[in-house]
């Protein structure tokens, strides 16, 4: 067990480009690793790294349906409600998980490991039907397509039925998605986080720091 009293978790972390625009993001990967020690990583499944984009105003930390899959989250289950959000964009469903959130600290080449929960974006009932029938629709296409002689019109009918279903399917798929959130709950692993952003003018210069509670540090992990 690491001696975490001899250990110094300041960090600053500069505001990260998006789109022109530059945003307080820390890297930051998911997983259904157990509480506590962990001793083997082949043990457990780990999602690719993203950036968290830090949101003082969220109540949750969010992650898109993408990254809970590639963990192995537990699907909606028979009878569980799922959690409504809405927002500018519509309504998204969510349900919550618990889960390990690794943040790393690259100044000093660490990676710290801690024991959280997330809101992930699921589909809800009526979308999970929807997207059964378009596959079920898609497949119907394909198989007589393979049948068919290709650069004839009856092979570019069924292609343009398949290109069509699978664009819906793509439009879908895509309301799943979106950055990370990291919100005010994982704020708690920090005993403070600093923002230091004065003008809009030089925001590749902004920053933020932020001192992780040792207590809260489930593992270390050298990288």
């Amino acid at each position: 067990m690491k001696d975490y009293s001899r250990i110094d978790h300041f960090s600053k972390v500069f505001y990260t480009e998006d789109k022109g625009r530059h945003r307080p993001y820390i890297d930051i990967a998911f997983s259904n690793a157990p509480p506590g020690q962990v001793p083997d990583a082949a043990d457990y499944l780990i999602s690719p790294k993203a950036f968290g984009l830090i949101d003082s105003g969220a109540d949750h930390t969010a992650i898109p349906f993408s990254i809970g899959k590639s963990i192995g989250l537990a699907p909606l289950q028979e009878g569980e409600k799922t959690i409504i959000v809405s927002g500018i964009g519509g309504s998204i469903h969510c349900v919550e998980r618990a889960c390990t959130i690794f943040m790393a600290n690259n100044l000093k080449r660490e990676i710290y490991k801690f024991d959280e929960t997330v809101w992930w974006k699921v589909p809800s009932e009526e979308i999970e039907q929807t997207l059964k029938g378009l596959t079920e629709k898609l497949n119907a296409n394909i198989e007589p397509q393979k049948q068919a002689l290709a650069d004839t019109n009856l092979f570019k009918h069924f292609q343009v039925q398949i290109d069509q279903i699978k664009g819906e399917i793509i439009a879908i798929n895509s309301t799943l998605e979106g950055g990370v959130l990291v919100g005010r709950p994982f704020f708690n692993n920090f005993e403070f986080i600093q923002f230091n952003h004065n003008d809009r003018e030089n925001e590749h210069k902004c920053f933020f720091n932020y001192k992780v509670k040792k207590k809260k540090i489930a593992q270390i992990i050298p990288f």
